[in-house]
């Protein structure tokens, strides 16, 4: 799954974003916010396809969320050319780990 559409922030260069699935968009947002993130769009409804949220973390990161409507996720794995590794480069990396591990949308099962 692939999709393209304008810079939320615009000093932001092109980048690839990660959308992290999430039963409650709001919750989460909301759980950003209270650990010190900023929330930059949403959570917004997506017509009937789900709602989005992109948030900064901590340490200036930028990810997002996907809380699913008609559209729930991808479905093609383990197929050339699909999405196979979500990667985060930071100069202080414990900090971001600890910032990703402690969100829902980023924990471990």
């Amino acid at each position: 799954m692939c999709g393209i559409n304008d810079l939320p922030i615009t000093e932001q260069p092109p980048a690839w974003f990660t959308y992290f699935a999430t039963d409650d968009a709001q919750k989460l947002a909301d759980s950003v916010t209270a650990d010190g993130g900023a929330v930059v769009l949403g959570p917004m409804q997506v017509h009937e396809q789900g709602s989005i949220l992109l948030w900064l973390d901590t340490i200036g990161a930028i990810a997002g969320a996907w809380q699913p409507g008609l559209h729930t996720r991808t479905e093609l794995v383990e197929e050339a050319e699909t999405m196979a590794w979500h990667e985060l480069a930071h100069a202080r990396p414990a900090r971001g780990r600890r910032l990703l591990c402690s969100h829902p949308a980023g924990k471990r099962p």
